[in-house]
């Protein structure tokens, strides 16, 4: 359990909207969406967020118990209060985004988060994927 939510942790933690139009959205955009889906529960959302190499590794079953598990965390630290982006670093086709999660129990968690851009959307990644 421990090490699929550093995974998440690790990659953080492009949905309908995404999918439906808005497929110019920057990294930066791309993971707080990322945080909102799985803050909502929307799984298939979030998932749709992560690269297929990562899909691959984990199996779609593990991660879907892994986003509803980081929804159940979140759930239990008071939901997302806000989630701000303290840098984003584009080189070429991939990004590394940091932010800061500030949960509604006043609780914060920094995490980077490497992208890839596949098929002209921004994608969560491993790091060098």
């Amino acid at each position: 359990m421990f090490r699929i939510h550093l995974l998440l942790c690790s990659l953080v933690l492009l949905w309908g909207i995404v999918v439906s139009g808005c497929s110019s959205l920057g990294p930066g955009a791309t993971v707080q969406r990322f945080y909102r889906a799985v803050e909502s529960g929307e799984v298939k959302a979030a998932s749709e967020m992560i690269s297929g190499s990562v899909v691959s590794m984990m199996g779609s079953k593990k991660l879907e118990a892994a986003l509803q598990s980081e929804t159940a965390k979140i759930s239990r630290k008071g939901g997302i209060q806000s989630i701000e982006l303290l840098s984003e670093e584009i080189d070429g086709q991939t990004a590394e985004v940091r932010v800061r999660v500030t949960y509604g129990n006043g609780e914060t968690d920094e995490q980077n988060v490497n992208l890839t851009r596949i098929d002209g959307r921004w994608m969560i990644t491993p790091k060098g994927k």
